[in-house]
């Protein structure tokens, strides 16, 4: 009603009349635009809270996944009563629009962790071998095969060792270490072409006093008759020897600054000959 009345009257009241409907039409407009405004900072408050709740969720479901995988590999591990050999035959590679569960990521991980570690351990003709292998079972058979060959290379690369061990003796000239060092690399060489015969660690300590013994019969035969000489492994009887003839180099240091004093198995070797002696003059 006073929007009428107004009009009607002078030309100034107009001019005022139109001046306020502009004004009520500017506060109308920017009223709108507020709302507009804190609608929208509405949806993207909306949309945040939803991101949050779906990585949330995401989270709690990869948890829960995590612990149903744990719990049945808990399961099936404490319902096997005896570990079984299992031949692996690698990770298999998904396809392109394969979906990736997540035992298979868990594969591709730890076959990714296994390639690593042979191709860092590789010299770079070994590395060019393999080169182009991206699955570690692969890498692994071919540079079993470049070293070993196939099975009956292998089987004659063991019974060529088995020789060697069998013929096994103390060099002129070599010492205690030298020795060993020789023996042992047999034994590790037959070892990891698969033959089991030499795993028995007091079977491996017998036949190196055998070798041994050439350069101290007495005490060889000292060693064999102590009570924990069947539970004897190698490196346990190559520190008894050393420790032995430490103690022999330093009597004899000692006795050399003695005049006429016996040498440690000096008596030993002259008995040694003398018995051979009388045994020759027996059989004239």
């Amino acid at each position: 009603m006073s929007t009428v009345a107004e009009t009607t009257g002078p030309k100034n009241g107009k001019k005022i009349l139109i001046e306020e409907e502009e004004d009520l039409v500017s506060i109308d407009l920017s009223s709108s635009s507020e709302k507009e405004e804190s609608e929208n900072e509405a949806q993207k408050e909306m949309k945040k809270m939803a991101k949050e709740m779906a990585k949330k969720t995401l989270k709690k479901m990869t948890k829960k996944l995590m612990a149903q995988v744990e719990k049945k590999m808990e399961k099936k591990s404490e319902s096997t009563s005896s570990p079984k050999k299992i031949k692996s035959s690698g990770v298999n590679i998904p396809k392109k629009d394969e979906l990736i569960t997540l035992e298979m990521m868990q594969d591709l991980h730890r076959n990714a962790q296994a390639v690593c570690i042979l191709n860092n351990g590789l010299s770079e003709e070994e590395r060019r071998k393999v080169k182009g292998m991206e699955i570690a079972k692969e890498i692994w058979d071919k540079l079993q095969l470049a070293h070993e060959g196939d099975r009956k290379a292998k089987l004659g690369k063991i019974e060529l060792i088995q020789g060697e061990l069998d013929n096994f003796v103390l060099l002129k000239g070599e010492t205690l270490q030298e020795l060993f060092d020789r023996f042992m690399e047999l034994i590790n060489k037959i070892r990891a072409l698969g033959s089991e015969e030499w795993d028995d660690e007091n079977k491996v300590a017998r036949r190196f006093l055998r070798a041994y013994q050439v350069k101290n019969m007495t005490l060889a035969t000292i060693i064999r008759e102590r009570d924990d000489f069947e539970a004897m492994d190698a490196h346990t009887l190559l520190g008894k020897l050393q420790h032995h003839e430490m103690t022999d180099q330093a009597a004899i240091a000692a006795a050399g600054r003695i005049p006429n004093a016996i040498m440690p198995n000096e008596s030993e070797n002259k008995g040694v000959a003398l018995q051979a002696t009388n045994e020759d003059e027996a059989s004239k």
